[in-house]
């Protein structure tokens, strides 16, 4: 049995807990789980308590009980893991904006019956969107009219049709927020014998 066993994240998965409990492991503790997102953010919103690993590098640690194991997560913000946050962030920005680009094509190109049809559509997309917001929408009225040429005085239009054009915008908040959680990473595990910052190293 090794003295510690040091692994990246695919060791940590819940059907490997039962093995993991025999053994004294250090890990990365995956992104994907819920948890780690929640001990990122009490790092964030405790920036005085940051300890100094080394240039460009900062931790703090929490006790954690979980797959039913009483570990030690270290959270950890380095120059280059922000940066890299950072490019990947402006990329899925980027990424997203083209793809609205297309739904709105597609959806002001419409006529709606009625009005609140055509709103209904933008806020249902915009729902979906993860880093850009619905900023405001206007409607605009298609009349129509039997026969041909202008329509005479006091005609009645035939038929009603609605246009939106819609604007949006990037949703500055909730990028922050992702750059600054995504910045991190956590090394975690059941090492008592090593101290934080062994752990961390």
């Amino acid at each position: 049995i090794p003295r510690y066993l040091i692994a990246d994240s695919k060791l940590y998965t819940e059907a490997n807990a039962a093995n993991l409990k025999e053994l004294a492991f250090i890990t990365r503790i995956p992104n994907t789980i819920k948890q780690v997102g929640e001990t990122i953010d009490k790092a964030l919103a405790t920036p005085d308590t940051w300890q100094t690993l080394d240039d460009g590098r900062f931790m703090q640690t929490f006790n954690i009980n979980h797959y039913g194991m009483q570990q030690r997560w270290h959270v950890i913000s380095s120059d280059t893991s922000r940066q890299r946050a950072t490019k990947q962030v402006n990329q899925r920005v980027l990424k997203e904006a083209d793809s609205i680009k297309k739904q709105l094509f597609h959806l002001q190109a419409k006529r709606f019956r009625h009005s609140d049809d055509a709103r209904q559509h933008a806020e249902t997309l915009a729902k979906k969107w993860k880093l850009h917001r619905l900023t405001d929408t206007q409607i605009i009225e298609h009349q129509k009219y039997e026969g041909r040429g202008r329509p005479k005085e006091g005609q009645q239009p035939t038929v009603t049709t609605y246009q939106i054009q819609v604007n949006y915008g990037i949703d500055e908040e909730t990028i922050a927020q992702l750059k600054a959680s995504a910045g991190h990473y956590i090394i975690g595990g059941n090492a008592e014998a090593l101290s934080d910052q062994e752990v961390a190293t």
